[in-house]
């Protein structure tokens, strides 16, 4: 699932979204990454698919608002957490 993508149009919803000077997280994109492979990379019929989904819940949560209702702000996926590894950079204060 597209998170990053999903998650701004979820939360547009509850708070005011805005862009800042100052990353909060960092990531590379590399060629053996899932969203440069071909089968699941950007570019393939799965993204695609998972792009139109996600443009459809946003466009019923337009709807939604605009006729006084609710919008559906629930993830479309939700997967198990992960334990994060520091790779580099300066040490974290909870690692």
């Amino acid at each position: 699932m597209n998170a990053d993508s999903e998650f701004i149009r979820r939360s547009v919803f509850a708070t005011k979204v805005r862009n800042i000077r100052q990353r909060c997280y960092f990531y590379r994109r590399h060629n053996a990454s899932l969203t440069r492979h071909p089968t699941t990379g950007d570019a393939s019929p799965e993204r695609a698919e998972v792009r139109r989904k996600l443009h459809e819940r946003a466009q019923e949560n337009v709807r939604k608002v605009l006729n006084a209702k609710q919008p559906n702000l629930h993830p479309m996926a939700v997967a198990p957490s992960i334990e994060l590894t520091h790779v580099t950079g300066p040490k974290l204060r909870w690692a």
